[in-house]
C-alpha cells in the first residue's frame, strides 16, 4: 500500500522555502537542506470505503532528507530520499530505503515582479524511484513502483501575514500500481518574525477500482485502489535566517483502502 507522509509547508515568505510543491523560489545559488522524522500510527483501516478495525496498531517511522538548490531566478532542482521502518502485530514488519525522487520546478510567473493581482505560477516535474523493501503486504513501506509526475502550482502572498498555495498533479506509476491524481491546498500565516503556521489539505485519488477483499483481490496490496484525504497543521520557529524547526500533526479524514493514520512530524531546515 502507498504510505502517505505529510509534513508542514510553513515559512511561506522565507527565501529558503523548498521548491517541492511551492511556487515561491529562493535566492539563486542558495541550497536548502531539510531533515524530518515522521511517525504514522493507525488502529483502523478503510476496507474499500468502509471502516474496519486492525488487530494491532500499524506504525511507520520515516526519516527524510530533502535537498533543494535554486539554479536561477525561475528554476529549482530538488532531491528527496529516506529510510523507514514499519511495525505490525508486535513485530518489525518491514524496513528499508523509501521511494526517492528527483524534481525540477520552473516558475512561469512571479507575482512580485508583475504589476498585477495575479498569483505566482510554477510547474514541476519529477522522477520517482522505488525503494528497497518488501512490497505487497499491509505493513509494507511502499508499493515498489517507480514512475514520474507533473503538477501545476499556484500561490499568492496577500500581505505580510497571510498566503495560500494550491497544487494539482498527475503521478504515473509502473509495476501495475494505479496512477494517481493529487491535490495539495495550503494556507499560511506569519505570526511574528520567528513564528509561522500552516494549515493544509491533501488528497490522492487512484485510477483503479479494486478494493481490499473485493472481487479480484489476491492479497497483493499494491493492486488495490488507494485514495486518501489528509488535513494537517504545522508550526515553524525560525531561530536565524538560515535555521528553522517545524512541528506538524495530521490525520487521515477519509479514503479508500488506506490506513486511518495519525501523522506527527518534526523537521529541521538549514539554508546556505
Amino acid at each position: 500500500m502507498k504510505k502517505l507522509i505529510i509534513g508542514s509547508l510553513a515559512l511561506f515568505a522565507s527565501g529558503a522555502v523548498m521548491a517541492d510543491g511551492s511556487p515561491w523560489i529562493g535566492t539563486p545559488g542558495s541550497t536548502s537542506i531539510n531533515i524530518s522524522n515522521v511517525l504514522q500510527s493507525a488502529d483502523e483501516l478503510y476496507v474499500g470505503s468502509e471502516d474496519g478495525d486492525l488487530p494491532d496498531d500499524l506504525k511507520l517511522r520515516t526519516q527524510w532528507l530533502s535537498i533543494g538548490h535554486v539554479v536561477s531566478d525561475d528554476l529549482v532542482v530538488d532531491i528527496k530520499l529516506g529510510y523507514a521502518e514499519s511495525e505490525f502485530l508486535d513485530s518489525n514488519a518491514d524496513s528499508g530505503s523509501t521511494d526517492s525522487s528527483v524534481g525540477l520546478t520552473w516558475r512561469l510567473r512571479d507575482e512580485f515582479l508583475a504589476d498585477s493581482w495575479l498569483p505566482s505560477v510554477a510547474v514541476r516535474g519529477a522522477v520517482n524511484i522505488a525503494g528497497a523493501y518488501s512490497e505487497g503486504e499491509l505493513p509494507s513501506i511502499g508499493d515498489g513502483a517507480s514512475g514520474a509526475e507533473t503538477s501545476i502550482i499556484v500561490g499568492k502572498v496577500f500581505n505580510n501575514v497571510f498566503a495560500a498555495s494550491s497544487e494539482l498533479g498527475y503521478r504515473y506509476r509502473d509495476s501495475g500500481v494505479d496512477d494517481d491524481i493529487f491535490v495539495n491546498i495550503n494556507a499560511y500565516a506569519q505570526v511574528n518574525d520567528q513564528f509561522s503556521a500552516s494549515l493544509g489539505y491533501h488528497q490522492i485519488s487512484a485510477s483503479g477500482d479494486l478494493d481490499i477483499g473485493g472481487q479480484g483481490f489476491t492479497g497483493d496490496f499494491t493492486e488495490v485502489a488507494e485514495d486518501v484525504r489528509v488535513v494537517d497543521f504545522g508550526l515553524t520557529y525560525e531561530f536565524q535566517s538560515r535555521i528553522n524547526v517545524t512541528a506538524s500533526y495530521g490525520e487521515v479524514i477519509g479514503g479508500r483502502n488506506t490506513a486511518k493514520s495519525e501523522i506527527s512530524a518534526i523537521s529541521v531546515g538549514y539554508t546556505f
